[in-house]
């Protein structure tokens, strides 16, 4: 069966990838998307640059590069704890306090 293209209300379907377990209950290194009318499954290496929802807000979106693959859900900025996402956090309070976002 086919991964969704869209949501049943008719909105363009974005994954919310996560990673399985194998059968011993282990983790694999497939991912598979939580919607459960959608079927899709990719291989870590094959999902480097693709598009996914944060496993942890499920509202932003986000680009998986490595970090996010190495984590069981991967997570936007916002939700994650990362040296990136704490500098990143700490210049948008910076720029806000200015006035300027």
């Amino acid at each position: 069966m086919p991964a969704l293209t869209e949501n049943p209300d008719g909105t363009p379907h974005i994954h919310e990838f996560a990673r399985r377990k194998d059968a011993q209950g282990k983790p694999s290194k497939y991912y598979q998307c939580r919607d459960p009318h959608c079927f899709a499954e990719y291989h870590k290496q094959k999902l480097k640059g693709k598009k996914s929802i944060c496993a942890v807000c499920h509202k932003k979106e986000l680009i998986l590069d490595y970090e996010q693959l190495r984590r069981a859900e991967p997570r936007c900025l916002d939700c994650s704890q990362t040296k990136q996402a704490v500098s990143l956090k700490d210049k948008k309070d910076v720029l806000q306090s200015l006035g300027i976002r």
